[in-house]
């Protein structure tokens, strides 16, 4: 399971934006990814934290590449990582990742959290999401 976050906030310029979600596309482009291979996740970080789409939302490369193509700069005023943590572990992690598979996430900031993220990065971590 390869999950994705990415900055949405003014940090992270327009630009700078398209180009992680281009990181994003090819990342993943180089997993097999379907049902019974790897599982793909992407949320934006703002001022508050968005599932783009989860592990089980798309099973083929050509529908994530849509929804990442069609994604709209936010240009949120904070970078609250601990929330964007807190918020997929909950929404992503413990409902749509898969028991038993490898879980890896990859974040995308530009800037310093405007929250506190060593006890959501602790959970996540000691939870064995990682």
């Amino acid at each position: 399971d390869l999950g994705f976050m990415v900055d949405g906030s003014t940090y992270m310029q327009p630009n700078a934006f398209t180009s992680c979600l281009a990181l994003v596309k090819n990342i993943y482009s180089n997993f097999p990814v379907g049902v019974y291979d790897t599982h793909v996740a992407l949320a934006l970080l703002g001022n508050m934290p968005r599932t783009v789409f989860n592990f089980t939302a798309y099973s083929n490369k050509a529908e994530m590449d849509k929804a990442v193509d069609n994604l709209i700069y936010p240009g949120s005023t904070k970078i609250n990582l601990g929330k964007g943590l807190s918020s997929y572990k909950a929404s992503i992690f413990d409902t749509t990742a898969r028991p038993g598979a490898r879980k890896v996430l990859v974040v995308f900031v530009a800037g310093a959290s405007d929250d506190e993220v060593d006890v959501p990065a602790r959970e996540i971590r000691d939870n064995g999401k990682f």
